[in-house]
């Protein structure tokens, strides 16, 4: 399964317009997820993407509401560019039981043309503090997430203490 989250509800749902009708019906369930869904049909999708009696490949296209309080499983995470927390919090999403016996993957990707978007939604402080830690890295395993998030907060508190010196 895989679970595609972006940072607003406008390029979530142009993704899943997108991809619905590019998608084999046959061997794959596509699923949009925001908060331009009901609570009550967040639910009901929700217990879908979790029914294990589904044996299509499930596509999960969401905002960041799936990062805390989603209790859903998948194979892969692509994530588009976030501040640091919101992307381990996606990564949390990735074969969250232990029911594959592989490592998942958790991919972040930025998109020049959503890239104002992301600043205006998470601010451009915390999206270039959390390049400059990723782009230190080519792959990153999940035991390195404490030391990547002390190097992101690290960053975000010496920009806080010079704004103080000011």
């Amino acid at each position: 399964d895989i679970l595609i989250i972006l940072n607003t509800k406008k390029a979530a749902l142009n993704c899943f317009n997108d991809l619905k009708y590019k998608i084999d019906d046959a061997n794959n369930e596509i699923y949009y997820l925001s908060t331009l869904k009901t609570p009550f049909e967040r639910k009901r999708i929700i217990s879908k993407i979790k029914d294990k009696n589904i044996k299509k490949r499930k596509i999960i296209i969401s905002t960041q509401l799936v990062e805390a309080g989603v209790d859903i499983s998948v194979s892969t995470v692509f994530r588009e560019i976030a501040p640091l927390d919101a992307i381990i919090q996606s990564a949390g999403r990735a074969n969250r039981y232990s029911e594959n016996d592989k490592i998942s993957e958790v991919y972040v990707f930025k998109i020049e043309e959503l890239l104002l978007n992301t600043r205006k939604v998470y601010g451009s402080i915390l999206i270039n503090k959390t390049e400059r830690v990723l782009n230190q890295y080519d792959e990153i395993e999940e035991i390195n997430y404490l030391n990547l998030i002390e190097q992101y907060f690290n960053l975000i508190k010496e920009q806080s203490n010079n704004r103080k010196s000011e």
